[in-house]
């Protein structure tokens, strides 16, 4: 009696389980986003000199000592 039973119950549950997870994957259409209109380009040239590190924006890269810190320098800018 208890096979009986059982093969019943483990095909109505597997039916539930696929409906289940059926139904939960319909394809809602998504509204399509809008581009950007305008493009603001925001530069702040307060370079990290080694004392100012609450002020400073980018820091330079790939400088030596004896280079010049503000023409053709490549600075780095964290997106915080």
């Amino acid at each position: 009696m208890a096979a009986k039973s059982l093969i019943p119950n483990l095909f109505l549950s597997l039916i539930f389980s696929i409906s289940t997870t059926t139904h939960s994957y319909i394809l809602v259409p998504q509204p399509q986003s809008q581009p950007c209109k305008e493009l603001i380009f925001f530069f702040h040239n307060i370079l990290y000199k080694g004392n100012n590190k609450n002020n400073a924006t980018s820091a330079i890269v790939g400088v030596s000592d004896w280079g010049t810190r503000e023409t053709g320098s490549f600075s780095m800018i964290p997106s915080l």
